[in-house]
């Protein structure tokens, strides 16, 4: 494999390889929490409750709002979801960049779907 410039090869490992070293294992940790935290996020937002709350319909039809929950409770939670997606994104597109920066061969990173 060709690299173009020094470091390449170690950050392309960091990122593609988690059994090269205690942090590329990090890492890929990290990865995993990060995409549980946003598949998370992504079922929390379906509840019937929040996604009211976003739509602007709970703050004025109370009844859209299950009692078992506050409508100061509801609104802390969504914006601990959007905090949380941010972050997501935000990570995953560091993750995307870095790879693809660091990647030996960028014509076949962008072929694979599993970059995508």
């Amino acid at each position: 494999q060709k690299w173009d410039y020094p470091y390449q090869k170690e950050i392309w490992r960091l990122f593609d390889d988690p059994e090269s070293g205690i942090w590329a294992r990090t890492i890929a940790s990290f990865d995993v929490f990060v995409i549980f935290c946003a598949v998370t996020t992504q079922c929390i937002e379906s509840l019937p409750e929040i996604r009211n709350y976003e739509s602007g319909m709970a703050e004025t039809d109370t009844r859209l709002v299950d009692a078992t929950f506050s409508l100061g409770t509801i609104a802390s939670i969504a914006q601990t979801v959007i905090i949380v997606e941010y972050f997501s994104n935000i990570w995953f597109t560091i993750n995307l960049v870095f790879r693809l920066v660091s990647c030996p061969d960028k014509k076949e990173f962008v072929k694979s779907v599993l970059n995508w």
